[in-house]
């Protein structure tokens, strides 16, 4: 199990380890399996520093046949999505702590001051900032012509995507102790839709920054602060007007978009992320687990074990297969219908993967922690 604030590292160490001989699990190895889809490497490439050793969910954003990836010591690169060919890298000479989003011809993103900038996709000039009231750790939404960008602290702020003038303000509290991380707020229609480091998810109204709706997906449980974490670190998917949201050490649920009711939910402890698609709701769960739940029901479908332990990102969907990747390099590949393996690939030995695949048609992009850029496309 892995925490991410420096604050809240040492209390872990104590509470769990104890004495100084902790050692955490050892991740599961790897299985052997008759590959039955064909995953094919079209390039790979080395986009930047990566994250420099810090943890940083750097998603990259891809338009037009454009990948853009950033770095923490202030890179953003642009690569050319069939080629791998570099375009253009500029260098912002700041820390970077967010991924980067993309909406009207820029790229935006934040840092470790607390401020929110933008840059043309074109070719990397700079384009404006806003302050924030912390720094950045969750990847900005864009919707036309809103920024939404939540801070570390709890507060969503919304700009207007062209001149940075701030539209509105949110604020939510937090707890005192959270993971390093946190959810990108997401846009259906009028509707802004995030979780919080309380375990909260809410809806707020896109034009004028009121919440519509608040409902608590999990609550803390526990003597200790640590106990009590319920983070929602996962991004929600929305999918025909229900929201799907897993929390740190509680549940992941189903939840009415438009009135907030909960319609299903199970316990369970993610802060890497989920996929839907027309039958299933997939998550990886915080010990390495996969599991998949039907999307309607909530009834468990499957569960994969046999990754437990590697760190692995929240799933990805591309062709007829489920993709995470992990903290030992790897690509692994899933059957949707009953979580078996179909292939697996290695992109880079000893290069962690902590940000979900991106998928596009039947390419899948993965960015690792050393900053290595890379292409599979799938047969299938």
């Amino acid at each position: 199990m892995r925490y991410y604030t420096k604050n809240l590292l040492f209390v872990v160490i104590v509470f769990f380890c104890g004495c100084a001989g902790y050692k955490p699990p050892a991740p599961s190895p790897l299985v052997n399996f008759k590959p039955t889809l064909n995953v094919q490497q079209q390039w790979s490439m080395r986009a930047s520093q990566g994250t420099s050793g810090e943890y940083l969910k750097l998603t990259p954003a891809i338009v037009d046949n454009k990948v853009f990836v950033n770095s923490y010591v202030g890179e953003i690169t642009a690569v050319d999505a069939n080629s791998g060919h570099k375009i253009w890298k500029t260098y912002t000479k700041m820390n970077l702590t967010s991924g980067l989003a993309a909406g009207n011809g820029m790229l935006f993103i934040g840092n470790s001051e607390g401020q929110v900038l933008a840059y043309q996709q074109s070719n990397g000039a700079f384009v404006w900032w806003a302050p924030l009231s912390s720094q950045v750790l969750a990847t900005p939404g864009v919707n036309e012509n809103v920024l939404l960008v939540k801070a570390e602290n709890g507060q969503l702020s919304a700009f207007n995507i062209n001149n940075a003038k701030q539209l509105w303000v949110y604020s939510h509290d937090e707890p005192t102790l959270i993971l390093r991380g946190g959810s990108s707020p997401q846009v259906f229609g009028n509707k802004v839709v995030t979780g919080f480091a309380s375990g909260e998810l809410v809806v707020i109204d896109l034009h004028d920054g009121q919440f519509i709706w608040r409902e608590p997906i999990a609550e803390g449980q526990g003597s200790m602060a640590v106990q009590r974490m319920v983070n929602i670190d996962v991004n929600p998917k929305i999918f025909n007007g229900i929201i799907y949201v897993a929390t740190y050490q509680g549940k992941i649920a189903a939840v009415n978009l438009k009135s907030g009711k909960i319609l299903w939910q199970h316990k369970l402890s993610s802060y890497s992320g989920l996929a839907v698609d027309n039958e299933r709701v997939y998550v990886s769960d915080e010990e390495g687990h996969v599991w998949a739940f039907d999307r309607e029901t909530g009834d468990v479908i499957w569960k994969q074990n046999d990754l437990s332990y590697r760190k692995i990102t929240g799933p990805a969907l591309v062709s007829n297969a489920i993709v995470v990747g992990d903290g030992q390099g790897y690509l692994h590949f899933m059957s949707p219908a009953d979580g078996h393996f179909i292939a697996r690939v290695l992109v880079h030995k000893n290069d962690g993967i902590i940000v979900e695949p991106i998928t596009a048609g039947n390419s899948v992009f993965v960015y690792t922690q050393g900053g290595r850029l890379a292409r599979f496309d799938v047969d299938g």
